[in-house]
C-alpha cells in the first residue's frame, strides 16, 4: 500500500497564519467548553468505548432515525472514508467517484485498490446533480461508487430518491454507495433522510466538524448495515485501537443536549445563509466568473467563464494579496478554485476584496 501527498491536505496545512484564508471549510471552532455553555470540571479520561461510547451512538442513532448497531465511531470523517473503503476494496473489483471531485476521495482509492478510480462526471450544464444513466455505464462489476452529498465542492444537494435510485443500479451488480454527509446537516430537512436509511447497500459518512464546528474533537462516523460496521470495527482495530474517551464523551455531552445542539445546527445555517448573501454581493460584480449556488454547506465553486487555467490567478492571489482559496486542481477542475465562507465575515470580506481587485487588474 503507497500513500502519496495527498495536495489539497498538504497545501492548508503549510499556509502561514498570517494568511487571508478561505480555504477552511468547516465552522471556527470555540476556544473552550465555557463558550458552549459546559462545565466540566472533573471530565472524565477513562470510560467504556471499546467500540465506540454507547451513550454517543444512541445520540447519534436518535438523530439519523436509526440503531446504534448501525453506527461505528471514527476519528473524523476521512477516517470513516478510509475505513470503509479499505474494508470493501477486497469485496469490489473497482472504485468509481464523481468529478469535480474531493482529492481525498481519489487518494484513498489509489491507496486501497492500488489502481487508479474510474470517474463520473458532475457537468456544470446539469447543474452538478448526479447522472446515474453515466454511472451505469460504468457499472460492469462489483463496484464501490463514492459521491458526497452536499457535493463538495460545488455544495448542490441531491434528493434522496435520486440517491436511492443510483443504489439501485449499484446493487444490481452487488456494489456499494458510499455517500460522504459531511455537510448534510446544512440543509434544513430531516436528518434522518441520511442516505444509508434509504437503501441497505448505501454507506453514509459524517463528523462534527463542518456543521457544529468542531473539528478538533476528531468525533466522525459511518452509517451502514450492522454486518458492514462490525467489518468497519474491526477495520479500526488496525488503524487506531480506541478513541480518546473524553473526546467520545464531549460529543455526547454536545449531541444529547437538544438545547445546544439546535443552538449549533442553527447557529451554522445562519452563517452558510448571512455569508452567502455577501459572497454573491460581491461576485455578482465581476461577469469573467461563473458562480455556482450551493444549496448546503459553506463552499462556493467559481469557475472563469472563458475556461482558462485558474492557477496563475490562485498563485498570484496568494503571493500578491496574501489570500488563499483552494486550487480547482485540486477538485479536478482546472479553470476554477473554490472559496469557503464560514469564517469571521470581515476576513471574508478582505478576501473579496482581494479576489474582485486582481480581477480588475488582468
Amino acid at each position: 500500500m503507497k500513500f502519496d501527498t495527498i495536495g489539497i491536505f498538504d497545501y492548508v496545512k503549510r499556509l502561514p497564519s498570517t494568511v487571508i484564508n478561505l480555504t477552511v471549510s468547516g465552522l471556527a471552532s470555540p476556544q473552550n467548553l465555557s463558550e458552549l455553555g459546559l462545565d466540566l470540571k472533573e471530565l472524565p479520561l477513562v470510560g467504556k468505548n471499546s467500540y465506540g461510547y454507547i451513550p454517543l451512538k444512541e445520540a447519534l442513532a436518535n438523530k439519523y432515525g436509526t440503531s446504534p448497531d448501525h453506527i461505528a465511531i471514527t476519528p473524523g470523517a476521512s477516517m470513516a472514508n478510509y475505513a470503509v473503503c479499505s474494508v470493501l476494496a477486497e469485496q469490489v473489483d473497482k472504485i468509481i467517484v464523481e468529478t469535480p471531485v474531493y482529492q481525498p476521495f481519489i487518494s484513498v482509492a489509489r491507496a486501497v485498490k492500488d489502481a487508479e478510480p474510474q470517474r463520473f462526471t458532475r457537468h456544470r450544464a446539469e447543474d452538478y446533480r448526479i447522472n446515474n444513466d453515466q454511472i451505469k455505464k460504468l457499472l460492469k462489476s462489483e463496484s464501490l461508487v463514492v459521491v458526497s452529498n452536499p457535493h463538495n465542492p460545488s455544495g448542490v444537494y441531491d434528493q434522496p430518491g435520486a440517491l436511492s435510485s443510483l443504489a439501485d443500479i449499484v446493487a444490481c451488480e452487488n456494489g456499494w454507495l458510499l455517500v460522504d454527509e459531511v455537510f448534510l446537516p446544512f440543509i434544513k430537512n430531516d436528518l434522518k433522510q441520511n442516505a444509508a436509511n434509504l437503501h441497505e447497500r448505501i454507506i453514509s459518512t459524517g463528523s462534527m466538524t463542518k456543521v457544529w464546528g468542531l473539528s478538533t474533537l476528531r468525533i466522525g462516523w459511518v452509517i451502514a448495515q450492522p454486518e458492514l460496521i462490525r467489518q468497519i470495527e474491526i477495520a479500526m482495530d488496525y488503524m487506531h485501537v480506541v478513541m480518546p474517551f473524553s473526546m467520545e464523551y464531549l460529543a455526547c455531552q454536545i449531541l444529547s443536549d437538544k438545547r445546544l445542539d439546535h443552538k449549533l445546527l442553527e447557529h451554522a445555517r445562519k452563517v452558510s445563509s448571512e455569508n452567502l448573501k455577501l459572497v454573491n454581493s460581491y461576485l455578482r460584480d465581476i461577469p469573467e466568473l461563473d458562480c455556482t449556488q450551493p444549496e448546503g454547506g459553506i463552499s462556493m465553486l467559481i469557475r472563469f467563464k472563458d475556461g482558462r487555467n485558474s492557477e496563475p490567478f490562485t498563485n498570484k492571489l496568494l503571493g500578491e494579496f496574501n489570500t488563499a482559496v483552494m486550487h480547482g486542481k485540486y477538485f479536478e477542475v482546472e479553470d476554477g478554485f473554490r472559496i469557503s465562507f464560514g469564517g469571521e465575515k470581515d476576513v471574508l470580506i478582505q478576501g473579496l476584496e482581494a479576489i474582485k481587485k486582481l480581477n480588475d487588474l488582468l
